[in-house]
């Protein structure tokens, strides 16, 4: 989600520089019947809902997941969400 819109990564906007806006990851993204990827970080270390300001020069945010099995013991692997979102206008 990109402020209130909810959006399909990858996902791409254009913002002026400096501009605040608020990202929020789900917390978890269906898989399978016996797994689910579970929320890990932001590139930037952000939490799971937090706000980026616009970089001077563009820039990319990628939540990262890990992949939770629900059987017996829980297995990880990563899984990235490309958000190439905010870019900058001049």
């Amino acid at each position: 989600k990109i402020g209130e819109q909810q959006v399909t990564a990858p996902y791409e906007i254009s913002r002026v520089v400096g501009v605040d806006i608020s990202v929020t990851a789900p917390l978890t993204q269906p898989f399978s019947g016996l797994s689910y990827y579970s929320f890990r970080e932001w590139s930037d270390r952000g939490d799971r809902q937090h706000v980026v300001s616009t970089p001077i020069d563009g820039g990319e945010f990628v939540a990262a997941y890990r992949l939770i099995i629900t059987d017996d013991f829980p297995v990880f692997q990563e899984w990235n969400i490309y958000l190439p979102a905010l870019s900058t206008e001049p």
